[in-house]
């Protein structure tokens, strides 16, 4: 039984994501700069989307730059458009 033990401790164990979501469990969160046309004159900016990865919905918001203001910001008016919150945000900001 030891041997057998010691065996499957040291045995690699398979990492799997998860591609199939259900509804509610999880979105993704991205926080990232672009270009945008502001009553004609061309400036940076910074898009917040979020994504129900089940549901596949949308939500976006513009702001003048990317910290955290602008990130909880988005994420407070993004959980009060979805009417709910996920039980799982994965955040990817650049």
């Amino acid at each position: 039984m030891r041997v057998w033990l010691a065996e499957k401790r040291h045995q690699r164990r398979e990492v799997f994501v998860p591609l199939q979501h259900y509804a509610g469990q999880m979105a993704e969160v991205d926080l990232f700069e672009v270009v945008a046309e502001i009553d004609g004159e061309r400036q940076k900016a910074a898009m917040l989307v979020i994504r129900l990865m089940q549901q596949r919905l949308e939500f976006m918001s513009l702001y003048e730059q990317a910290d955290q203001l602008s990130l909880h910001d988005g994420r407070v008016r993004g959980v009060a458009h979805f009417e709910g919150m996920p039980a799982r945000m994965v955040y990817g900001i650049s």
